[in-house]
């Protein structure tokens, strides 16, 4: 992923500062359970396919429990 496909995938997720609002937030979209602990410290709800993408590029799943 090149540095301007990694800008538009950065407007295509939700940020939030605290895990449960993404979790809560993930439950009621069309993808739920797709969230990644993002570089910035906060938590980035994203489609399926971003989610596989952001993995590939070394970022990690979210802790869900």
């Amino acid at each position: 992923m090149n540095h301007g496909e990694f800008e538009k995938l950065k407007k295509r997720v939700f940020r939030f500062r605290e895990l449960k609002n993404a979790i809560s937030w993930s439950n009621r979209s069309k993808w739920p359970g797709y969230i990644i602990h993002g570089d910035d410290g906060s938590y980035w709800t994203c489609r399926p396919v971003d989610f596989d993408r952001l993995i590939k590029a070394g970022y990690e799943a979210a802790p869900i429990v």
